[in-house]
């Protein structure tokens, strides 16, 4: 308790006297939703949020693509009872899942941020 205590209050000195010109970031990363702007108009477009995303997005794609790949390896090892079965279905299932989030959260978030930001 005594470490998140004095990680906060070092986040807010910096903020406070290190950095004055970011304004109080630090609140607006605790209490305000950020926001997507996401439009599918000639592509995906949106704020500087959106583009951070995206760039995260197009880094883990591929990482998850290897993963997929293992499990060609899990099941051929499954066949020769290496790895336990259903580890390969298991492995597919999770990733494909991943991969419906990724690409389908911006939409999804921009709906529930506008929904949110009223209420708040």
């Amino acid at each position: 308790m005594a470490v998140l205590i004095a990680v906060v209050a070092f986040i807010l000195f910096v903020n406070a006297y290190l950095i004055p010109e970011v304004g109080n970031w630090f609140l607006d990363a605790v209490v305000k939703m950020p926001k997507f702007d996401y439009a599918f108009q000639n592509g995906e477009q949106g704020n500087e949020n959106f583009n951070l995303y995206r760039q995260l997005r197009t880094i883990a794609f591929p990482i998850i693509i290897i993963a997929l790949t293992l499990t060609a390896v899990y099941l051929t090892g499954e066949e020769f009872d290496v790895f336990r079965k259903s580890q390969a279905f298991g492995t597919l299932a999770k990733g494909i899942i991943i991969i419906i989030f990724i690409f389908t959260f911006p939409p999804f978030w921009s709906v529930y941020v506008s929904m949110m930001l009223p209420l708040s």
